[in-house]
């Protein structure tokens, strides 16, 4: 097909990512680069893998475009190829490329299998595009493209890989005017990784580039003058050079816009005092860490070239939680050579005892070009050839226990990740002999039952919890869980309709309750509510009397209001708890958790 003049129309740039609100950093990248360096017309459209294949297929029809490029990804690449195939019959004469880690690898059998593409870019993107480019327009031959697999009378031709670019090179691909509200923006300071952890294509990354810091902060400004929501850097492992990583963390710390916050992946074990102690200082909200654990399984830890110590990390992630400011989302992945049931429920055990806001149980992935891809037979790893590749079984974990880990991953997701269980199931835990004990059985229970996740109404997740402590624990006090799950419930939402069997604590009069509103503590609480009347007020927000405090803060009775206008990163609605004692308490102030604790308001 590029033996063939293109017509005239766009190079269209085509992402299908797998939420609305991601956004695909490597296109626009592509297309800066690219736009630096030339007067090309380039078009970016991007659409979610949830949108209809027809949808899809009508955006980019009606582009007219001179080429298609596709970024391809392992929760894409079946779409891309259903469209390729589509595209290739009513746009015959209209080259489709595709790149990306998914074609990256393997871009000959990738060719092979897939006639309707005419090309593949592999690797590094952006001076190949660029060239590219030059080469639809007919100023040099397609033989000079570098990164470029390509067809070229019936026979597949690989022509050299482009060399490593100075990052500095690549423009700031985010533009004017447009709209990232509400969308999850990823930006790179970095690329390359230091490690060679053998699940894990960053190893082949090569050695890591720095954009320098003076650029880094120019970008960044961007996001904070337009109060992005989230930005994601898409550094690998964010802090191997300390001075780039600490650099970065001050100036975002001096240049909060109180909105924004950043998300990074970190290896903890390199975390040192001075950089724990910038930490320290940051905004509750300002940074999100993603922490790969992986498995705390010493000869699991050897077979996959990993240089972690667990008990490094572990300090350095309970020194992060006592701060208070900062939510982390530890890692794990079964079915890693060494790794059979019982080592990974005491991986389990060991990660969720730090406490993270969120534990990300994943499965591995046996991606082309990794080192499990190559030892795959070595440890008798079986996996779907389809991505996402996810492993089937390897040669300590049958799929019969692979199936149990998924039990216990959907149960993680639902009562742990969701923050919407928070109180209930912590009591639940502590009465069981150890946390990968609980899911375990709670998710045996669902499969019992015949539940999944999705098919179960928010209030029927609570009565299914319900249920299972009430047939699975003895020890279980039901009055306790319930105030429990009431208190998960109210920070959620206005509980107007209640689980069935759930039991409430009595209130107290209304008029008792309206003048509650009134005290000084309440109303500046509240004080972002002004566009209400009273009247609106009590029914936008939530007041609740609990036998006792649920946060373990005070004694006795408590009344909590909810303020549904200020969540935490979770979810989780902002808590004032006020104790119904007769003798004043003395004044303290939220921990970072959004609780604010006052003078005991009386029953007078």
């Amino acid at each position: 097909m590029f033996e063939h003049p293109c017509r005239r129309g766009p190079v269209l740039l085509v992402g299908i990512n797998a939420k609305y609100i991601h956004t695909n950093l490597a296109l626009r990248d592509l297309r800066a680069y690219a736009l630096a360096r030339g007067n090309f017309s380039v078009q970016l459209q991007e659409f979610t893998i949830n949108q209809p294949l027809d949808q899809i297929l009508e955006g980019i029809y009606r582009a007219e475009p001179a080429l298609i490029a596709f970024s391809c990804y392992i929760w894409n690449l079946d779409l891309v190829q259903k469209l390729g195939d589509d595209l290739k019959q009513i746009l015959p004469r209209v080259p489709i490329i595709c790149g990306g880690p998914e074609v990256s690898f393997e871009s000959v059998r990738f060719l092979q299998e897939n006639p309707w593409a005419d090309g593949v870019l592999s690797g590094e993107g952006e001076e190949a595009f660029f060239q590219l480019l030059r080469a639809v327009r007919g100023e040099q031959a397609y033989g000079e493209v570098p990164s470029l697999i390509w067809r070229r009378n019936g026979e597949i031709v690989e022509n050299p890989l482009a060399e490593p670019l100075d990052l500095q090179e690549i423009p700031f691909p985010y533009r004017e005017g447009e709209d990232l509200s509400n969308r999850i923006v990823y930006y790179e300071s970095s690329r390359g990784c230091p490690f060679r952890c053998r699940y894990c294509l960053s190893s082949l990354a090569g050695n890591v580039r720095l954009l320098p810091l003076e650029r880094v902060y120019q970008d960044l400004d961007f996001f904070l003058k337009r109060q992005v929501r989230q930005v994601k850097f898409v550094d690998r492992t964010f802090n191997c050079n300390r001075e780039h990583a600490m650099g970065i963390w001050r100036y975002l710390i001096e240049h909060d816009n109180g909105v924004t916050n950043f998300h990074f992946e970190l290896a903890a074990h390199l975390l040192r005092p001075q950089e724990l102690e910038l930490l320290r200082t940051a905004r509750e909200g300002l940074f999100q860490f993603e922490i790969g654990v992986q498995s705390t399984n010493a000869s699991t830890i050897q077979a996959i070239d990993r240089t972690t110590d667990f008990q490094t990390i572990g300090r350095a992630c309970r020194t992060i939680a006592s701060f208070g400011n900062i939510h982390q989302h530890l890692d794990l992945i079964a079915g890693l050579p060494w790794e059979d049931f019982a080592s990974f429920g005491r991986s389990f055990d060991d990660v969720y005892a730090l406490g993270p806001e969120q534990l990300q149980l994943g499965f591995l992935k046996v991606l082309k070009g990794s080192g499990m891809y190559r030892d795959a037979a070595r440890y008798g790893i079986l996996y779907r050839h389809r991505p996402p590749y996810e492993v089937l079984q390897t040669h300590v974990l049958p799929y019969g226990d692979l199936l149990r880990l998924k039990e216990v991953e959907a149960m993680v997701e639902l009562y742990y990740n969701s923050c919407r269980f928070s109180q209930g199931v912590e009591y639940l835990v502590s009465l069981w002999p150890r946390p990968f004990l609980f899911y375990l059985e709670l998710g045996e229970f669902f499969f019992q039952r015949g539940y999944t996740p999705s098919s179960l109404t928010e209030s029927r997740q609570y009565e299914a919890l319900r249920a299972f402590a009430q047939e699975r624990c003895a020890a279980v006090d039901l009055w306790e869980l319930d105030c429990r799950l009431l208190f998960d419930l109210c920070r959620h939402r206005t509980p107007r309709k209640l689980p069935e069997g759930l039991q409430v604590p009595p209130m107290p009069p209304k008029d008792w309750v309206r003048a509650q509103f009134a005290r000084p503590q309440v109303q500046a609480f509240y004080q972002d509510y002004g566009d209400l009347s009273q009247v609106q007020l009590e029914r936008a927000v939530h007041c609740q009397v609990f036998p006792f405090d649920v946060q373990g803060i005070w004694e006795g009775q408590v009344l909590c209001f909810f303020h549904y206008r200020r969540r935490d990163l979770l979810g989780r609605a902002a808590v004032l708890t006020l104790p119904l004692g007769e003798d004043p308490v003395k004044c303290s102030t939220s921990n970072g958790k959004g609780v604010c604790h006052v003078h005991g308001i009386g029953t007078k």
